[in-house]
């Protein structure tokens, strides 16, 4: 394993989890917002915080986002499918959410499963300062003679 050297000691995931739980919380708690929205600009801020400390993280972040709410979406669905799609009726508190479906599945799950996957996916590189950042460090004694 190839270690950078290299660890964000200063701004590591504990930070960004009180960062992102204490925006829950007062968002929560003091301005009333759903839980589901709160926890969502939580994890947003949090992705921000990394986006302004490592910008090689931005399109990471973004995809990992995208993957986690592409994976929710299928994995409703094949609840729906094999199971039963009364499990959106029964389990959420509709009359609080949006009501804009995406296949049968709250926008509002999608959305959180996005902004999760924006803070979870850079999370570890983030942390251990790997990533683009430092690749050119282990790349550079490779040489190409234009010759």
């Amino acid at each position: 394993m190839i270690k950078s050297g290299y660890r964000n000691s200063t701004l590591g995931p504990g930070l960004l989890f009180l960062v992102g739980l204490g925006v829950l919380i007062f968002l929560n708690n003091i301005i009333k917002i759903n839980s589901i929205y709160a926890c969502s600009i939580g994890f947003i801020i949090s992705s921000l915080i990394i986006w302004l400390k490592r910008r090689d993280l931005v399109v990471n972040s973004l995809l990992s986002g995208l993957f986690v709410a592409i994976l929710m979406l299928i994995n409703y669905i094949l609840w729906f499918i094999f199971y039963s799609s009364q499990i959106v009726d029964r389990f959420w508190m509709l009359k609080n959410l949006s009501g804009v479906f995406i296949l049968g599945v709250p926008i509002e799950e999608l959305i959180w499963g996005f902004s999760w996957g924006m803070i979870a996916g850079p999370l570890y590189e983030f942390w251990q300062g790997m990533g683009e950042k430092h690749k050119n460090k282990h790349l550079s004694i490779i040489k190409f003679d234009k010759n």
